[in-house]
């Protein structure tokens, strides 16, 4: 009977992909079974808009001991829908594991010409229970062709203090002109912030809110 022997590689032979090498010595094996991973990219809340786009965000993933793509991401919905704040998981396949994973590209198809504001990625093996972060924080503008490259990190959320201001009840007391708010602690100052919501609203023996990101 025939009998067909299999060479397994998962890397690339190109001089301009991975390490640049274009010739590997290839062991005898079995073909393992494909490496499955979950990819969530996260949007910012600085996202204003909805993004609808009939084209994909692409992606490449690299590890240490291997590298998959520029791969397309396929949403499940059409067209593409990128919210404020909000997420979509993709799977994307590798015919073997690629180790520690250390960098990811992430950029859209020619059909995909929006800006919009990614918060981070995060990369998961099905394997495994725990993910790999890659903080973003920026507006990407990727108008079909550019690819951005994100590091494995530490993610910084923005924090979020509500303060709350209480004019006296007594003649004169409301709120008056321009306002404005500076907290410090005990790493940093949020430097002078002003307060627009407040400023000339503030009635006598009033509370009124403020929201201060940092």
């Amino acid at each position: 009977s025939e009998q067909v022997l299999c060479f397994p590689c998962g890397r690339w032979l190109d001089a301009h992909m991975e390490d640049g090498v274009t010739k590997r010595a290839l062991a005898l094996g079995k073909l393992p079974d494909p490496a499955k991973y979950e990819i969530t990219v996260h949007t910012s809340e600085d996202q204003q808009n909805t993004i609808q786009s009939e084209g994909h965000l692409v992606m490449t993933l690299h590890g240490s001991s291997s590298s998959k793509g520029p791969c397309p991401l396929i949403s499940p919905a059409t067209p593409l829908q990128l919210t404020r704040a909000g997420m979509l998981t993709f799977q994307l396949d590798a015919l073997v594991a690629l180790g520690s994973l250390s960098e990811i590209e992430i950029g859209g198809s020619q059909a995909f010409k929006e800006s919009w504001h990614l918060s981070h990625v995060t990369a998961r093996l099905d394997s495994e229970s725990t993910s790999v972060v890659f903080p973003c924080q920026r507006l990407l503008d990727i108008d079909g062709r550019k690819m951005f490259s994100l590091y494995p990190g530490e993610l910084k959320l923005k924090q979020k203090y509500r303060l709350q201001f209480h004019t006296s009840d007594v003649e004169r007391g409301a709120l008056q002109g321009e306002a404005s708010v500076e907290l410090r602690g005990a790493k940093g100052s949020t430097g002078r912030v002003q307060a627009s919501s407040l400023s000339g609203q503030v009635g006598e023996g009033k509370i009124a809110e403020f929201t201060l990101e940092t």
